[in-house]
């Protein structure tokens, strides 16, 4: 355990132990040796006796290319003694979502596919699960519609008047990419149903789908790219 003298909310210190130094940056998300700067912070009045609250401390990221300040915040655990100063990590905030590897060949083909699910994945991170599926579910749509627009199955304005489920039956040839997008698009709008019908599947299982659609699809970008560009002599 650690030990801090941190500040109620009338100012007073307040000596108070905590289990935990974070050791990634929650905004760079490069594991680091924090930098302390010593402050503390309760947010009680320990005068009350019978006081309850939080224990949150400041640190900085040490990276020249970060160097940013974030908060830990640790829970409150009464001990057996009746001692009230202990704390437990509860997280780290603010949290700025990591960045998904997405293949270059699929951020020219749909940057905003990359932005939705840039944010989807930011909103599971924050623990937004219940916003994170339908989100998903979006980008996954941006990812087909663009891929076949660009492709010129048939012409821009039905694929952007026809139902994501449909695009994929009736427009999108390859069978992998036709498998994995089709069982994406049905846990994403279970995500934004009232009843569940794919109740043992859920956000992990939807985005392992998707990301293997960007898989197919990369694969066949580039398979294409290197098919024209690239002739025996």
């Amino acid at each position: 355990m650690y030990q801090i003298v941190a500040k109620d909310l009338a100012g007073v210190d307040v000596p108070a132990h905590f289990d935990v130094i974070p050791d990634e940056c929650p905004i760079c998300h490069h594991g680091i040796s924090v930098n302390k700067t010593g402050n503390g912070y309760i947010s009680a009045r320990v005068a009350n006796h019978n006081w309850s609250g939080y224990l949150e401390i400041c640190y900085r990221c040490p990276r020249a290319a970060c160097g940013r300040m974030f908060c830990a915040i640790y829970r409150q655990v009464i001990q057996n003694d009746g001692s009230k100063n202990w704390f437990f990590f509860g997280g780290v905030y603010p949290r700025a979502g990591k960045t998904p590897n997405v293949p270059e060949s699929i951020q020219k083909l749909s940057p905003s596919f990359v932005s939705i699910f840039s944010q989807a994945l930011e909103a599971e991170q924050a623990g937004l699960n219940e916003v994170c599926g339908p989100a998903l579910r979006r980008a996954l749509e941006f990812l087909v519609k663009d891929y076949l627009i660009q492709n010129k199955v048939v012409s821009e304005e039905t694929i952007k008047a026809t139902a994501l489920g449909a695009c994929i039956h009736n427009y999108v040839p390859d069978s992998n990419v036709k498998i994995c997008a089709d069982r994406a698009t049905w846990l994403g709008n279970d995500a934004t149903h009232y009843h569940r019908k794919y109740s043992s599947h859920d956000v992990t299982h939807l985005k392992e789908l998707i990301n293997l659609t960007i898989y197919w699809l990369s694969s066949e970008v580039l398979t294409k790219k290197y098919r024209e560009d690239l002739t025996k002599k």
